[in-house]
C-alpha cells in the first residue's frame, strides 16, 4: 500500500475479520467500543497530521488507536481460531494482507 508517499507492506484490515465473524465491519473506533468497551475520540483524527511535530492529544490517540488494534487483533483471533499459533494466524490473515478493505453497505 502506498499512502502520503510511503510504501508500506504487512498490513491488514481488522475488518476483514469481523466480516468474516458475520458482523458490520466498521473502523477501528465502533469496533473497539464494540470488544473492549475503549472509546477513540475521533475528533483528534480531523486535526493536522501532515505537521512537523504531533501535539499531545495526536500522540495519545495514536498510542490508544494502537494499543486498540492490537488488543482488537488478539481478542478477534481468538474467536476465529480455536488455538492460535503464529503459523495458523498467518496463514489466516495471509490472503487478506496488504489489501484494501472495499465496504459493501447492502451487504448489511
Amino acid at each position: 500500500m502506498n499512502d502520503y508517499g510511503l510504501e508500506v507492506n504487512g498490513t491488514f484490515d481488522l475488518r476483514f475479520i469481523e466480516e468474516k465473524l458475520g458482523g458490520k465491519p466498521e473502523g477501528l473506533p465502533k469496533l473497539a467500543r464494540k470488544y473492549l468497551n475503549v472509546d477513540l475520540d475521533q475528533s483528534i483524527t480531523l486535526t493536522k497530521w501532515n505537521k512537523n511535530e504531533l501535539d499531545q492529544q495526536q500522540l495519545d490517540y495514536a498510542r490508544q488507536s494502537v494499543k486498540a488494534s492490537i488488543d482488537l487483533f488478539v481478542l478477534l483471533m481468538k474467536k476465529v481460531l480455536p488455538n492460535p499459533t503464529i503459523s495458523t494466524i498467518f496463514s489466516y490473515c495471509e490472503p487478506d494482507l496488504d489489501t484494501r478493505f472495499v465496504y459493501y453497505s447492502q451487504n448489511y
